[in-house]
């Protein structure tokens, strides 16, 4: 019997056994019915075990995000830094830099919050509207950049 795994957070695979996942806080390997389930199919470089996560969330994971986001938004302004709307519903943190592609595919999904909270001057708070502009303006978004030049 073999192990074949790829660290961090990948799945375990043992032939003619059950997948184990890696808690990256624990730094153990653990059956997948210990994991939450979005942390099975999802999380590709960062996964917790169920245990791990009520610790780091006890008030649970909603409340906490909605905490980070209210700090930021204290820090950066709650408004528009292009258009100055102030609706929360539709502000939305945005990498001045537009590198937060590759911040999403490599980090925890917290991360921009808690990175915007240590280098302010990396982040802006942009409306949902100017985002997007942005982001077909400077190329960001490669499916729309037939936008571009209409």
């Amino acid at each position: 019997m073999s192990l074949i795994f790829d660290l961090p957070g990948a799945a375990v695979s043992l032939y003619n056994g059950p997948s184990l996942f890696y808690c990256c806080f624990c730094r153990s390997f653990l059956p997948g019915h210990r994991f939450r389930p979005s942390h099975r199919r999802h999380a590709k470089n960062w996964r917790a075990c169920t245990k791990c996560h009520n610790q780091m969330y006890p008030d649970g994971r909603a409340k906490y995000r909605a905490a980070l986001k209210e700090k930021v938004f204290t820090l950066l302004g709650a408004f528009c830094a292009h258009c100055g709307f102030s609706d929360k519903r539709a502000l939305q943190l945005d990498h001045k830099a537009g590198d937060g592609a590759e911040d999403r595919a490599t980090k925890y999904p917290d991360w921009p919050y808690l990175d915007a909270l240590k280098n302010p001057d990396k982040y802006q708070i942009l409306c949902a509207n100017c985002n997007w502009i942005k982001r077909v303006e400077d190329g960001e978004c490669k499916s729309v950049r037939w936008l571009r030049n209409a």
